[in-house]
Protein backbone atom coordinates (compact mmCIF):
# COMPACT_ATOMS: atom_id res chain seq x y z
CA UNK A 1 0.00 0.00 0.00
CA UNK A 2 2.52 2.42 0.67
CA UNK A 3 4.52 1.98 -2.79
CA UNK A 4 0.98 2.55 -4.17
CA UNK A 5 0.93 5.77 -2.47
CA UNK A 6 4.30 6.59 -3.30
CA UNK A 7 3.54 6.23 -7.12
CA UNK A 8 0.22 8.07 -6.83
CA UNK A 9 2.10 11.43 -4.88
CA UNK A 10 4.86 11.12 -7.56
CA UNK A 11 2.44 10.84 -10.42
CA UNK A 12 0.53 14.03 -8.70
CA UNK A 13 3.93 15.76 -8.83
CA UNK A 14 5.19 15.17 -11.81
CA UNK A 15 1.77 16.89 -13.25
CA UNK A 16 2.25 19.83 -11.12
CA UNK A 17 5.64 20.66 -11.69
CA UNK A 18 4.83 20.10 -15.76
CA UNK A 19 1.71 21.83 -15.28
CA UNK A 20 3.24 25.26 -13.30
CA UNK A 21 6.51 24.80 -16.08
CA UNK A 22 3.61 24.81 -18.90
CA UNK A 23 1.66 27.90 -17.38
CA UNK A 24 4.71 29.64 -17.06
CA UNK A 25 6.37 29.36 -20.50
CA UNK A 26 2.76 30.84 -21.73
CA UNK A 27 2.43 33.09 -19.27
CA UNK A 28 5.63 35.00 -20.46
CA UNK A 29 5.34 33.95 -24.12
CA UNK A 30 1.91 35.88 -24.08
CA UNK A 31 3.46 38.90 -21.96
CA UNK A 32 6.43 38.89 -24.16
CA UNK A 33 4.05 38.80 -27.53
CA UNK A 34 1.78 41.67 -26.35
CA UNK A 35 5.10 43.84 -25.12
CA UNK A 36 6.25 43.23 -28.87
CA UNK A 37 2.96 43.85 -30.46
CA UNK A 38 2.59 47.07 -28.51
CA UNK A 39 6.31 48.30 -29.04
CA UNK A 40 7.95 46.44 -32.20
CA UNK A 41 11.10 48.64 -31.57
CA UNK A 42 11.53 46.57 -28.34
CA UNK A 43 11.20 42.60 -29.70
CA UNK A 44 15.28 42.40 -29.77
CA UNK A 45 15.70 43.38 -26.49
CA UNK A 46 12.89 40.87 -25.52
CA UNK A 47 13.77 38.20 -27.56
CA UNK A 48 16.76 38.06 -25.85
CA UNK A 49 15.70 38.14 -22.38
CA UNK A 50 12.93 36.20 -22.60
CA UNK A 51 14.62 32.85 -24.57
CA UNK A 52 17.50 32.14 -22.39
CA UNK A 53 14.63 32.28 -19.64
CA UNK A 54 12.72 29.45 -21.56
CA UNK A 55 15.84 27.48 -22.48
CA UNK A 56 16.69 27.99 -18.32
CA UNK A 57 13.81 26.58 -17.48
CA UNK A 58 13.58 23.53 -20.16
CA UNK A 59 16.91 22.66 -19.24
CA UNK A 60 16.18 22.79 -15.70
CA UNK A 61 13.38 20.71 -15.96
CA UNK A 62 15.01 17.95 -18.44
CA UNK A 63 18.22 18.08 -16.29
CA UNK A 64 15.94 17.03 -13.21
CA UNK A 65 14.33 14.08 -14.55
CA UNK A 66 17.32 12.61 -15.99
CA UNK A 67 19.23 12.84 -12.70
CA UNK A 68 16.21 11.55 -10.70
CA UNK A 69 16.59 8.27 -13.35
CA UNK A 70 20.22 8.29 -13.09
CA UNK A 71 20.22 8.56 -9.17
CA UNK A 72 17.52 5.79 -8.88
CA UNK A 73 19.88 3.58 -11.10
CA UNK A 74 22.30 4.08 -8.89
CA UNK A 75 20.81 3.50 -5.50
CA UNK A 76 19.49 0.19 -6.96
CA UNK A 77 23.28 -0.74 -8.27
CA UNK A 78 24.79 0.21 -4.67
CA UNK A 79 21.77 -1.96 -2.83
CA UNK A 80 22.63 -5.34 -4.85
CA UNK A 81 26.07 -4.60 -3.77
CA UNK A 82 25.22 -4.20 -0.48
CA UNK A 83 22.80 -7.09 -0.38
CA UNK A 84 25.58 -9.63 -1.88
CA UNK A 85 28.42 -8.30 0.84
CA UNK A 86 26.42 -8.43 3.36
CA UNK A 87 24.98 -11.93 1.83
CA UNK A 88 28.84 -13.20 2.24
CA UNK A 89 29.29 -11.94 5.23
CA UNK A 90 26.78 -13.69 7.12
CA UNK A 91 27.39 -16.80 5.82
CA UNK A 92 31.08 -16.15 6.94
CA UNK A 93 29.24 -16.37 10.96
CA UNK A 94 28.50 -19.53 10.53
CA UNK A 95 29.95 -22.65 11.13
CA UNK A 96 29.20 -25.15 8.88
CA UNK A 97 29.28 -28.02 11.58
CA UNK A 98 26.12 -25.95 13.37
CA UNK A 99 23.89 -25.96 10.19
CA UNK A 100 25.20 -29.34 8.37
CA UNK A 101 23.11 -32.49 8.52
CA UNK A 102 24.44 -34.34 11.02
CA UNK A 103 25.20 -37.58 9.96
CA UNK A 104 23.19 -39.89 12.34
CA UNK A 105 20.14 -37.31 11.05
CA UNK A 106 21.03 -37.93 7.26
CA UNK A 107 19.55 -40.71 4.77
CA UNK A 108 22.21 -42.37 3.53
CA UNK A 109 23.19 -45.96 1.75
CA UNK A 110 26.49 -47.36 2.00
CA UNK A 111 27.72 -47.50 -1.39
CA UNK A 112 27.40 -51.08 -3.08
CA UNK A 113 27.56 -50.89 -7.12
CA UNK A 114 25.39 -54.14 -7.34
CA UNK A 115 22.47 -52.12 -5.71
CA UNK A 116 20.01 -52.00 -8.05
CA UNK A 117 18.44 -48.24 -8.80
CA UNK A 118 14.49 -49.28 -8.57
CA UNK A 119 16.14 -50.00 -4.53
CA UNK A 120 17.52 -46.95 -4.24
CA UNK A 121 14.75 -44.82 -5.40
CA UNK A 122 12.26 -47.23 -3.19
CA UNK A 123 14.17 -46.49 0.30
CA UNK A 124 14.84 -42.67 -0.55
CA UNK A 125 10.81 -42.69 -1.22
CA UNK A 126 10.12 -44.66 1.72
CA UNK A 127 13.20 -42.04 3.92
CA UNK A 128 11.21 -38.88 2.99
CA UNK A 129 14.00 -36.79 3.30
CA UNK A 130 14.81 -34.70 0.15
CA UNK A 131 15.52 -35.95 -2.82
CA UNK A 132 19.54 -37.01 -3.02
CA UNK A 133 21.24 -40.40 -1.57
CA UNK A 134 24.52 -39.66 0.20
CA UNK A 135 26.71 -43.08 -0.62
CA UNK A 136 29.02 -43.34 2.11
CA UNK A 137 31.72 -46.21 2.36
CA UNK A 138 31.95 -48.98 4.86
CA UNK A 139 34.71 -46.60 7.02
CA UNK A 140 32.06 -44.03 6.72
CA UNK A 141 33.79 -42.30 4.34
CA UNK A 142 31.85 -40.46 1.18
CA UNK A 143 31.80 -41.84 -2.16
CA UNK A 144 28.85 -40.30 -4.18
CA UNK A 145 25.60 -37.83 -4.01
CA UNK A 146 23.43 -38.37 -6.91
CA UNK A 147 19.65 -37.11 -7.53
CA UNK A 148 16.88 -38.57 -8.05
CA UNK A 149 16.32 -36.73 -10.99
CA UNK A 150 19.68 -38.73 -12.06
CA UNK A 151 18.31 -41.97 -11.47
CA UNK A 152 15.00 -41.34 -13.01
CA UNK A 153 16.52 -39.79 -15.72
CA UNK A 154 19.03 -42.24 -16.81
CA UNK A 155 16.00 -44.66 -16.50
CA UNK A 156 13.71 -43.21 -18.77
CA UNK A 157 16.94 -43.05 -21.61
CA UNK A 158 17.51 -47.27 -20.87
CA UNK A 159 13.33 -47.09 -21.87
CA UNK A 160 13.45 -45.40 -24.73
CA UNK A 161 16.47 -47.64 -25.89
CA UNK A 162 14.27 -50.56 -25.55
CA UNK A 163 16.78 -51.72 -22.44
CA UNK A 164 14.95 -54.89 -21.06
CA UNK A 165 14.79 -55.37 -17.49
CA UNK A 166 14.90 -52.17 -16.36
CA UNK A 167 14.10 -52.95 -12.43
CA UNK A 168 17.27 -54.96 -12.75
CA UNK A 169 19.74 -52.53 -13.75
CA UNK A 170 22.40 -51.12 -11.20
CA UNK A 171 24.12 -48.47 -9.40
CA UNK A 172 27.24 -49.57 -10.96
CA UNK A 173 25.87 -49.75 -14.93
CA UNK A 174 24.69 -45.51 -13.87
CA UNK A 175 27.90 -44.79 -13.13
CA UNK A 176 29.33 -46.54 -16.31
CA UNK A 177 27.33 -44.12 -18.43
CA UNK A 178 29.25 -42.16 -19.95
CA UNK A 179 27.27 -39.07 -19.99
CA UNK A 180 26.85 -38.98 -16.18
CA UNK A 181 30.52 -40.92 -14.86
CA UNK A 182 32.26 -37.87 -14.63
CA UNK A 183 29.23 -35.14 -13.14
CA UNK A 184 28.77 -37.60 -10.24
CA UNK A 185 32.59 -38.53 -9.86
CA UNK A 186 32.97 -34.39 -9.03
CA UNK A 187 29.27 -34.66 -7.24
CA UNK A 188 30.34 -33.24 -4.08
CA UNK A 189 33.40 -31.08 -1.85
CA UNK A 190 34.55 -31.40 1.67
CA UNK A 191 35.47 -28.63 4.00
CA UNK A 192 37.06 -28.67 7.55
CA UNK A 193 34.75 -29.15 10.76
CA UNK A 194 35.21 -25.78 11.49
CA UNK A 195 34.48 -24.76 8.19
CA UNK A 196 32.41 -21.73 7.55
CA UNK A 197 29.05 -21.85 5.53
CA UNK A 198 31.19 -18.78 3.27
CA UNK A 199 34.11 -22.12 2.80
CA UNK A 200 31.37 -24.48 1.49
CA UNK A 201 30.07 -22.16 -1.21
CA UNK A 202 33.41 -21.71 -1.76
CA UNK A 203 33.96 -25.52 -2.87
CA UNK A 204 30.66 -25.59 -4.15
CA UNK A 205 31.63 -22.55 -6.78
CA UNK A 206 34.46 -24.64 -8.09
CA UNK A 207 32.26 -26.38 -10.47
CA UNK A 208 28.53 -26.39 -11.52
CA UNK A 209 28.65 -30.26 -10.90
CA UNK A 210 29.34 -29.63 -6.84
CA UNK A 211 25.64 -29.02 -5.00
CA UNK A 212 26.92 -30.84 -1.70
CA UNK A 213 29.67 -30.58 0.78
CA UNK A 214 30.61 -33.26 3.62
CA UNK A 215 31.77 -31.65 6.69
CA UNK A 216 34.85 -34.16 7.93
CA UNK A 217 37.78 -33.46 10.63
CA UNK A 218 40.37 -32.07 8.21
CA UNK A 219 38.57 -31.43 5.06
CA UNK A 220 39.94 -34.16 3.45
CA UNK A 221 37.29 -36.38 1.28
CA UNK A 222 39.06 -39.50 2.23
CA UNK A 223 37.94 -39.10 6.15
CA UNK A 224 34.36 -40.11 7.63
CA UNK A 225 31.99 -37.21 7.26
CA UNK A 226 30.94 -36.02 10.49
CA UNK A 227 27.54 -34.22 8.59
CA UNK A 228 26.26 -33.00 4.94
CA UNK A 229 25.78 -29.26 3.69
CA UNK A 230 23.59 -29.43 0.67
CA UNK A 231 23.08 -25.97 -2.05
CA UNK A 232 19.88 -25.21 -0.34
CA UNK A 233 21.07 -25.19 3.12
CA UNK A 234 23.95 -22.43 1.75
CA UNK A 235 21.27 -20.59 -0.09
CA UNK A 236 18.54 -20.65 2.90
CA UNK A 237 20.82 -19.56 5.52
CA UNK A 238 22.43 -16.82 3.04
CA UNK A 239 19.36 -14.63 2.63
CA UNK A 240 18.73 -11.24 4.17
Amino acid sequence: MANGADQDSLGLRDLLAFSILILSVVAVSTLAGIIVWNKPENANVVMSAVLPLLGSWVGTVLAFYFSKDNFAAATRSVSEMAKQVTSQEKLQTMLAKEKMIPKEQMFWMTFAPDTKLKDILAQLTAANKGMRVPFLNADDTPQYVIHRSTIEGYLAAEALKGTPNLADITLAQLLADPDLKDRIGESFASVREDATLADAKKEMEKSPNIQDVFVTKRGDKKEPALGWITNVIVEDNSRI
